[in-house]
């Protein structure tokens, strides 16, 4: 179990939405929780795969073609899928409020699923833009789906993710937050 005490301000206990990140008010314990298709270091551009295994350019810089990770599952036991990807990007355009990093600004005009794969297509080629697509954290289509107004949603209440740690519990009152181990972790 991971004790995140005194870290934080007492604010960001009562926010785990992902997409809020940027604004300051999400708190830092996220990424144990929510992963990233891949980690990419920003300091030397070393590509780490996480949910995802690898991807490439085709289509002449068109089209990033992105294969998930197989047996992976959520914290509540159900598992990851290419179309919770798809979800997520998604989720972004309708509301573009999440969309901090602009990726459907860039001249992304679709994500599919196909398989394995998820194909980013563009309208141009955006290189670059693979940095903040790999980067962004996925969330669970059978949770999110359901949710109202995302811009809004504080997710405050045991989070689903795919990450190596539950959020089970946090103390307002003592600034103190539990992560203990996710006993379906797809990493051994």
């Amino acid at each position: 179990t991971v004790n995140l005490g005194g870290s934080a301000p007492t604010y960001m206990a009562a926010n785990f939405n992902p997409f809020l990140l940027p604004t300051g008010s999400a708190d830092p314990g996220i990424v144990f929780v929510y992963e990233p298709l891949m980690y990419v270091n920003p300091l030397n551009g070393a590509v780490t795969p996480m949910l995802a295994t690898s991807y490439k350019w085709e289509d002449n810089n068109l089209k990033m073609v992105v294969t998930i990770r197989k047996d992976v599952k959520w914290n509540d036991g159900v598992s990851f899928t290419p179309q919770d990807v798809v979800f997520t990007f998604n989720l972004l355009k309708k509301y573009p409020a999440l969309d901090s990093n602009g990726i459907w600004s860039s001249g992304l005009q679709n994500v599919a699923a196909s398989g394995d794969d998820v194909t980013f297509t563009f309208s141009k080629p955006d290189i670059p833009m693979y940095f903040y697509i790999l980067r962004t954290l996925i969330v669970p289509e059978h949770i999110w789906s359901k949710v109202e107004d995302p811009t809004t949603f504080m997710n405050a209440d045991n989070p689903v993710g795919t990450g190596p740690f539950l959020r089970t519990s946090y103390s307002v009152a003592n600034n103190t937050e539990y992560f203990p181990k996710n006993p379906t972790y797809w990493w051994s």
